[in-house]
């Protein structure tokens, strides 16, 4: 039952239509609502117009004034359109984000205060050899068994995993492939995935 106020108005979260499906008839007035809704300027007033010449040029001057004015706004600009539209963090704001985290126990990534600033990857840790990795353990993720060419998004390469979190010991029977939905579950627990990495790989 639909529950109002006093004012005949909806009551916030009442659920009314939770596991209800609409009819085909319902789908189809919906979308002759935000159709219509477009065409008569109500959703997008800009609907069915085009900009005309002297508007076209008036942005690109606007455009063109902005990028000498702010160069870093520009640079973000250019940054978004690499990252498929995502606009990436702006320096100011990973340096924000990596002063919340540095220092606090509740970062996954903590480690008695260590980090990769100070605990960087040796120079032999390249793409030859995490690439020796995946293929010795056949492109599959050693923890949920996807394998290389299932998965989808931007990074498509299994990441390698040192097992016992020593980014220096490069030891093959120390690295194992996993995907990345996998990786970021053993930045948890590490005493258990220590342990249990050994244990299904026959390590000592």
């Amino acid at each position: 039952m639909i529950k109002r106020n006093n004012k005949g108005q909806f009551i916030k979260g009442n659920r009314c239509r939770l596991g209800i499906k609409h009819t085909d008839e319902s789908k189809k007035k919906i979308k002759e609502t935000e159709e219509n809704g477009y065409k008569n300027g109500r959703i997008n007033a800009f609907y069915g117009r085009k900009h005309s010449g002297k508007s076209r040029q008036k942005i690109k001057e606007g455009v063109s004034e902005s990028n000498i004015r702010h160069p870093e706004l520009k640079k973000q600009r250019i940054e978004t359109r690499k990252n498929n539209g995502k606009p990436w963090h702006s320096d100011k704001s990973r340096e924000n984000i990596s002063k919340a985290l540095k220092g606090n126990p509740n970062n996954p990534w903590f480690i008695d205060g260590r980090s990769r600033e100070n605990n960087p990857y040796p120079e032999d840790w390249v793409e030859v050899l995490r690439d020796s990795i995946r293929k010795r353990d056949d492109y599959i993720c050693k923890l949920c068994g996807i394998h290389q060419d299932e998965i989808e998004g931007r990074y498509r390469k299994l990441d390698i995993h040192h097992i016992d979190y020593d980014k220096k010991n490069l030891n093959p029977t120390n690295l194992i492939s996993l995907c990345r939905d996998c990786h970021p579950k053993t930045n948890y627990n590490r005493d258990y995935w220590i342990n249990y990495f050994k244990g299904a790989f026959g390590m000592k």
